[in-house]
């Protein structure tokens, strides 16, 4: 009988090629409902990345709401997000050439409600009161010293602009009570960074839509709040880490914890207009949250904090926005790639809208992601995911262990994520073993875990890739003289660190990596503009620190193969 001959880890055939990783995906963002019909904006390769605001029934097919001259992007601080708001018929977007609003409604052509140089608008709230939006306004010019950030209404009559609040170095998250007669909002300042501390405000509307008695209801320099929701006039929720994790809070004039529970239901707001949760009635919520790195979802009651799951098969769900009507999020699995999915309240059974990708691979060549947690320095503990090799056309049985490619997420606030990656499954599929690591400053862990990378920005994230790179290899999972990494942006700038200042790693990728972080800090928005403060610490008192952390000035101790 001729003997099977085992293919070297590495060098697997896979159908997943570098064709279908470079196809058409779908970037799926912020998706949102408004009555039962689903809103979302897409980006579509095949027109050059322009957003697209897509609406789209229970029963129906996803149709275009934004014609081909227009593309769905804020771009206050640099990030955007909150780029649309619906009501009704009508649809308003900032379009991204010249941040100006634009309205849409059925059997007219679109106009411009505002538009100037110097400004650019996010976070669309819509008053049905006073037919005007409420939102954020970012104003830049020569005259400024900074740009301005502050919150503004825009008359959708006329497209007068009024000041609402000002005087913050940042806000966002703007909701109006159902009846229109008080206003939310978050605001901070600098250094902080919104998962650092923020202020939620509650101030009265007039009829003529001026604010009175606004007023601090929870949150400070050390506290971040995160999406605040009315539940009805006088009584709202929202999301607190005050106890370490960001768990959901009542107020009706008084704070109090819905429930408790070592899980995060907030996220770092990078961008306007995120969602992890949605107001069903006047006493019940429907949310997301994640737990070691694993998310669900759930109905809440909020009187009693009674939480039942919900029986999804997700692994990863994010933008979840809700109504009476029933709930939209986007949400993957290990075997699926992320989709706007929608779920009816009184029978929660998925319905697929739209999904980021259509490509299908047998189950066989997929790699399930497998959490581990590993220790580090100080006797800490990093947790991250671990795909091991997978092709079913490979026969098991081998003495020796794959190569491993070590994955460093970008922010340095994000998180692993398991839905399915084609990027990860091209390199399992072929042999190799993959470890995307959480390391400490990631979220989903409680604010502890993410402030732990505070002024040990290029330390402790390296020596957790290079801990967990260790504990694999010492589990006799991997080849500790086969292992390579790669990250993008801060991801990228950890993956230099590793190569040049460690000896760990054959080989790495820096993708628009980080390489001298004052100029990269110079060169950024207002926004993430003292983000270095906390990361490494305040200039110029720190500037060695700098210095000595900017992998560009250490580049003759490089030895090892990197791509850029």
């Amino acid at each position: 009988m001729a003997k099977t001959r085992l293919s070297p880890y590495g060098t697997w055939k896979s159908p997943i090629n570098a064709r279908m990783l470079s196809g058409k995906i779908l970037r799926l963002m912020q998706p949102r409902l408004v009555g039962n019909i689903a809103y979302w904006v897409e980006s579509r390769p095949t027109e050059k990345g322009r957003n697209v605001l897509v609406r789209c029934t229970p029963s129906g097919r996803p149709t275009a709401v934004t014609g081909k001259k227009y593309d769905v992007v804020s771009r206050v601080h640099e990030y955007g997000g909150g780029a649309f708001a619906v009501h009704g018929d009508k649809a308003w977007i900032v379009n991204k050439p010249d941040q100006g609003i634009y309205e849409f409604a059925p059997r007219r052509q679109p106009f411009c409600v505002i538009q100037e140089d110097s400004l650019r608008f996010a976070d669309l709230q819509y008053d049905t009161h006073r037919n005007r939006i409420v939102c954020i306004a970012e104003r830049s010019g020569a005259r400024l010293k900074q740009t301005e950030n502050s919150l503004v209404s825009i008359d959708l009559e006329d497209g007068s602009l009024q000041t609402l609040a000002a005087g913050y170095d940042f806000y966002s998250s703007p909701r109006l009570s159902t009846l229109g007669s008080q206003l939310c909002w978050l605001a901070w300042n600098h250094p902080n960074m919104p998962w650092d501390g923020t202020e939620l405000f509650v101030a009265q509307c007039n009829p003529d839509g001026n604010l009175i008695n606004a007023r601090v209801i929870a949150g400070n320099e050390d506290e971040s709040v995160f999406q605040p929701e009315w539940v009805r006039a006088g009584e709202l929720v929202y999301v607190s880490d005050r106890s370490n994790w960001w768990n959901l809070y009542h107020w009706n004039g008084e704070s109090r914890p819905v429930l408790r529970m070592n899980a995060e239901f907030g996220l770092p707001q990078w961008v306007f207009g995120m969602s992890t949760y949605g107001v069903i009635d006047n006493h019940t919520l429907v949310a997301a949250y994640t737990y070691d790195g694993n998310w669900e979802a759930a109905l809440i009651d909020i009187p009693s904090g009674r939480l039942d799951k919900l029986d999804l098969t997700y692994s990863h769900i994010e933008h979840l926005h809700a109504n009476a009507h029933g709930i939209v999020m986007l949400a993957g699995s290990d075997n699926e790639a992320s989709g706007v999915v929608y779920l009816n309240v009184n029978k929660p059974e998925p319905k697929i809208l739209k999904r980021s990708s259509s490509a299908r691979v047998a189950a066989g060549y997929i790699s399930p992601a497998q959490d581990i947690s590993f220790p580090t320095e100080d006797g800490e503990m990093a947790h991250g995911l671990y795909y091991p090799p997978a092709n079913q056309d490979i026969p098991a049985g081998r003495s020796e262990k794959p190569p491993l490619l070590v994955k460093c997420h970008g922010g340095p606030t994000s998180s692993t994520s398991r839905t399915l990656d084609l990027k990860i499954q091209f390199w399992t599929s072929r042999g190799f073993a993959v470890l995307d690591v959480n390391y400490r400053g990631s979220t989903g862990y409680g604010r502890a875990y993410r402030r732990d990378l505070y002024g040990m920005w290029g330390i402790i994230d390296t020596a957790d890739i290079i801990a967990g790179a260790r504990y694999l290899a010492g589990q006799q999972l991997v080849d500790p003289q086969r292992m390579v990494v790669s990250g993008s942006s801060a991801g990228g700038f950890t993956v230099l660190c590793a190569l040049i200042f460690h000896k760990m790693f054959a080989a790495g990728a820096s993708y628009y990596g980080l390489s001298e972080l004052k100029s990269a800090m110079a060169d950024t928005g207002k926004f993430e503009s003292r983000y270095g403060d906390t990361l490494i610490g305040p200039l110029p008192e720190s500037m060695v620190d700098w210095k000595e952390r900017s992998p560009l000035y250490s580049a003759n101790k490089l030895a090892c193969p990197v791509i850029f």
